[in-house]
């Protein structure tokens, strides 16, 4: 199980995985779970995302003027995904990825993907 696409509610060791699941990945990831590791935890979105990386980079006390040369140069790594999605996904591939995550929309109580609207007769909870 290749954890950068395992559920983050998983990977934070919130929830406990299904059993098929743990038995294929990490045994002490799943039984201690990766959240004790961090210092910061932040839901990151576009139009946050220069705030609360100013935020976290202050709480460890880079200088602000630093912090926001540091975020200047970042790398371009906005792949534009979310504009991307309707050639990717189909209905059926939309409802079964919403599937596989899941547990962290009602972990971390998040709102659907607008996105996910837009596919032609997209209705949540299909599978």
């Amino acid at each position: 199980l290749n954890q950068h696409f395992l559920p983050q509610a998983y990977f934070c060791g919130l929830v406990a995985p299904r059993a098929d699941a743990a038995a294929s990945s990490d045994d002490l990831l799943f039984s201690h779970g990766t959240l004790p590791r961090f210092h910061h935890v932040v839901r990151l979105s576009a139009a946050t995302f220069t705030a609360d990386m100013l935020s976290v980079l202050a709480s460890v006390g880079v200088a602000e003027s630093t912090a926001h040369r540091f975020l200047q140069m970042r790398d371009g790594h906005d792949t534009g995904a979310a504009g991307r999605v309707q050639r990717y996904y189909t209905r059926e591939s939309a409802a079964a990825a919403r599937g596989v995550y899941s547990v962290d929309y009602s972990t971390f109580r998040l709102p659907e993907p607008a996105w996910l609207a837009d596919l032609a007769g997209y209705t949540h909870g299909i599978r």
